[in-house]
């Protein structure tokens, strides 16, 4: 019972970081763009929502969200939309992690699973989730790859670099798959969070 409780955390905490980083910076493209698409477009929130990004999230600890589809039409687009996507991860860290602090400051996490019932241990599961997918998140972004926040900030600083760095998508993406395997950014999260 307790790993099925631990599996619909893990599943819905992905979910709703993915709409947490994805919906800012599809709101931003909309603001920011000259064409004119309605907004409406822009709530339905299972367009966010990766399937393979979900099952890494809770294989690895670390996923990734399906973006919107965007046309950017100016450098300075790409790089508010961005660092919107980068800073949406933070706000969502850090907001996940004060929820976190606030419900189970002075509880001994151990007694609290065994002994209290199934929304209790959700809860802790998914708050706990949370952060730590919401800060793998903006790791993940921040490598260089064309689909990642980061790819928006390079497109925005220079085109030369944008197509230097499509032309090395291969090899990110094998650094990429290294990164989930071995759990890097969910170890590092980890080690984040216990100094704060």
């Amino acid at each position: 019972m307790e790993w099925m409780i631990q599996m619909v955390a893990a599943i819905s905490a992905a979910a709703l970081v993915m709409v947490l980083h994805e919906l800012p910076k599809a709101i931003v493209y909309h603001i920011t763009s000259r064409r004119k698409v309605p907004i409406s477009s822009v709530f339905h929130i299972s367009q966010y929502i990766d399937l393979v990004g979900v099952l890494c999230c809770v294989a690895t600890g670390a996923g990734f969200s399906k973006p919107y589809r965007y046309k950017i039409e100016t450098k300075r687009q790409a790089f508010v939309i961005g660092i919107t996507g980068l800073g949406s991860c933070l706000v969502a860290f850090l907001s996940f992690m004060l929820l976190y602090e606030h419900c189970y400051e002075g509880i001994r996490i151990q007694e609290m699973l065994f002994t209290e019932g199934a929304r209790m241990q959700f809860t802790y599961w998914f708050l706990a989730l949370s952060v730590v997918y919401s800060l793998s998140m903006f790791f993940m972004n921040l490598l260089p790859l064309t689909m990642f926040d980061m790819g928006l900030l390079v497109a925005s600083a220079s085109v030369t670099s944008y197509i230097m760095m499509i032309r090395h998508d291969m090899m990110m993406k094998l650094l990429l798959y290294v990164v989930l395997l071995l759990q890097l950014f969910p170890i590092l999260t980890i080690h984040i969070v216990n100094r704060i």
